[in-house]
């Protein structure tokens, strides 16, 4: 009798193992912009928490670590038109750490120009100016009449958001005396930036 008391306490004390998390599936990235994005991914059984790796390299040499992570999270303070790796995996209750999901890449977006003062200006038009931003050889150039505030905004024909080269262009086919509003985008393939500040002009009478 006392020996099976013994085994039934030994079997009672008997500590129950945390299970280990399942490997978490990483899927794109969203919200993205010039310095930071979302990374996202599946929830993971067993899953309590999840550590978010990110790094320059798909080799993940030099990572930026993020832990105890409920979920998807924005990670920022990244580099404008650069490419970025991201990687998780989960634990439960900070114990038995999953294998590392799959590896996303993302590309940010540039980095907006800088739209500077107008120059040589005339009664029909205008020299557009702005700083270059570094790897981005086009950019997207927008003229108002009303400084973008209506939705859509009243563009100048031929002006809604023309590709153009360069820190200048020449903006022809405008009225005397008229006050007009540019801005522009950096482009580069299928990612556009945000609209830089926006310069205001008057023609000549």
């Amino acid at each position: 009798m006392i020996l099976s008391l013994l085994v039934i306490a030994a079997f009672g004390c008997k500590k129950e193992e945390t299970p280990t998390a399942a490997t978490p599936v990483a899927t794109a990235a969203s919200d993205i912009s010039n310095n930071s994005f979302q990374a996202n991914w599946n929830v993971a059984a067993n899953a309590t928490e999840y550590e978010l790796q990110t790094a320059t390299e798909v080799t993940f040499l030099n990572v930026t670590t993020q832990t105890n992570l409920g979920g998807p999270t924005v990670v920022s303070g990244w580099s404008g038109n650069t490419e970025y790796f991201y990687r998780v995996r989960a634990t439960n209750l900070g114990q038995n750490p999953s294998s590392f999901s799959n590896t996303i890449s993302t590309i940010t977006l540039p980095d907006a120009p800088v739209a500077a003062a107008a120059t040589d200006i005339k009664k029909t038009s205008f020299q557009a100016n702005w700083q270059s931003v570094t790897g981005v050889n086009d950019y997207l150039l927008y003229v108002s009449k009303d400084n973008f505030t209506s939705n859509p905004p009243e563009y100048i024909t031929g002006y809604e958001g023309v590709v153009v080269t360069g820190t200048t262009h020449e903006v022809n086919g405008l009225e005397a005396g008229k006050f007009y509003y540019y801005r522009l985008e950096s482009k580069v393939g299928t990612r556009i930036s945000e609209p830089s500040n926006s310069e205001m002009v008057q023609t000549l009478f």
